[in-house]
């Protein structure tokens, strides 16, 4: 979203300075370079957050959420159900990332179990890998899968060498995805600053869900991308009715197993400022979500 914001001019309408957008081809290196200071403000996983502020010990702070659900487990064409990874490699963005959670509920409620070495039948290894290698490692067969936001999941569709099996936001209704990270240092010292960067992003946000056709565009640079982006875009909001899956109304995992038809809206969609992590009612303690992610496999 860096870019499409910057091509509105929307940094410097809050009279914010920057540079050009910098990418990084993985989570693991965004989250060094914004540790070591080499960037002031990231677009990071949520759960590496908790890993950054509590685990590293790092001086930082999420100051917004950023988007809600919004990615889908991607598999082979040939494979039709969870219970067909048995035997299989699926990657991962990064073991602190919500898609590791999601995947790895999703297998033990069929009865996988999860693995790091070469799996046997029963069995799913996790690998993770940055999300822009995962389209090309699944044509090569070098994977039965990924979990990953999009546009990654459309484009393997578009390529015909996957398909969607299942969206997280079907599995885990309104889960959070990533957020905005500041440093301690930029929050204490330039708290004006600051302000006028959250006051952007939350323009950003909320120009996104009001013209998302405009935003595909901005997102894409070529015509073959614009056309995966805006299928990104009808498949999370053309609500089409999906049988056997039970979605969650309180933000809690369902089983897959359900029979009933249910309309399914707001796939993925920004979250503005007054949405917050920290204004957000019967949201997980810290503990709680430490000792989750503790009884996950590693």
């Amino acid at each position: 979203m860096a870019t499409a914001k910057i091509s509105k001019g929307l940094f410097e309408k809050h009279g914010v300075q920057v540079e050009k957008p910098v990418m990084f081809r993985s989570w693991a290196q965004l989250v060094e370079a914004f540790l070591s200071g080499n960037v002031n403000v990231v677009h990071l996983l949520s759960p590496m957050s908790l890993w950054a502020k509590y685990g590293a010990n790092a001086p930082v702070k999420a100051v917004m959420w950023n988007h809600l659900a919004g990615s889908a487990l991607t598999v082979r064409p040939e494979i039709n159900s969870i219970a067909e990874l048995s035997g299989k490699t699926v990657a991962i963005p990064f073991w602190y990332s919500i898609h590791n959670i999601v995947l790895q509920r999703l297998l033990r409620e069929n009865g996988l179990k999860i693995t790091e070495k070469e799996p046997k039948s029963g069995e799913v290894r996790l690998s993770v890998m940055a999300p822009s290698d995962m389209v090309a490692a699944l044509a090569s067969e070098a994977i039965s899968g990924f979990i990953v936001a999009e546009p990654f999941n459309a484009l393997a569709e578009a390529k015909g060498v996957g398909k969607v099996l299942r969206f997280s936001g079907d599995v885990w209704k309104d889960h959070a995805c990533c957020l905005t990270l500041m440093h301690e240092y930029d929050i204490q010292h330039r708290p004006e600053w600051v302000q006028k960067v959250v006051n952007a992003l939350t323009e950003a946000q909320v120009s996104t869900l009001a013209n998302r056709a405009e935003t595909a565009q901005l997102l894409a640079r070529a015509a073959a991308t614009r056309r995966t982006i805006k299928k990104c875009w009808k498949r999370y909001w053309l609500q089409p009715k999906l049988s056997g899956i039970n979605i969650s109304k309180q933000g809690q995992f369902k089983t897959l197993s359900g029979t009933n038809s249910e309309s399914v809206s707001n796939r993925i969609r920004s979250i503005p400022i007054w949405k917050s992590w920290s204004k957000c009612s019967n949201r997980p303690t810290l503990p709680a979500i430490m000792r989750f992610y503790n009884s996950l496999t590693r």
